[in-house]
């Protein structure tokens, strides 16, 4: 692309990374939804930053769709979710990924609580664990939420399938982490059996 090429598509983007921003601050959640649209059809090498405002605009597209109550809306922002955490791996931003692997595990959670297979809870249980090991332990808080997240999905899978190994791998881990993982442990109650 020549020079002059380049500028035209800076400013088209810059444009639309402004209307983004606006609807975004003013909670048009419509309008957000359809100048993110339009930004997912750049590619994101037009952007100097690897972790771009293509990148950026995909997650909060996946917010957007995850804000509305339907099942259809809740899948179709996991899988922007999941293809914006696949861009983030291909450069080394873990924190990034971090964060997008962690509202994957909430999304997949919400798709189960709304009527979905047990499956979306072992692919929850995966991401919680990625962002929880690239979570910096030093971040007290965002290390107990992540804490708390994983915990919720493993006593949410026992309560699912009812498997003396769900409910081992729940006791061992929630033992791993006394105080943050307390209320987790008196959900899963007695043994089975």
């Amino acid at each position: 692309m020549s020079a002059t090429g380049q500028l035209v598509v800076s400013r088209r983007l810059l444009k639309l990374e402004y209307r983004a921003t606006r609807a975004y601050m003013q909670r048009d959640l419509h309008r957000l939804t359809l100048v993110v649209a339009k930004l997912r059809r750049w590619k994101p090498r037009f952007y100097e930053n690897p972790v771009s405002e293509f990148i950026g605009a995909k997650i909060v597209l996946a917010r957007v769709l995850s804000s509305r109550d339907l099942p259809g809306d809740l899948e179709e922002a996991t899988k922007v979710a999941v293809a914006t955490e696949q861009m983030l791996r291909q450069r080394p931003f873990p924190v990034a990924t971090a964060g997008v692997q962690e509202m994957i595990a909430q999304l997949l959670r919400q798709q189960y609580e709304a009527g979905g297979a047990v499956h979306l809870i072992d692919q929850a249980i995966s991401f919680g664990a990625l962002c929880l090991v690239a979570t910096d332990a030093a971040d007290e808080v965002q290390y107990a939420e992540r804490v708390r997240l994983l915990s919720g999905l493993l006593v949410t899978l026992y309560q699912a399938r009812r498997t003396p190994d769900d409910y081992e791998q729940a006791v061992r881990f929630c033992a791993r982490y006394p105080g943050i993982c307390d209320e987790d442990r008196e959900r899963l109650g007695a043994p089975p059996g």
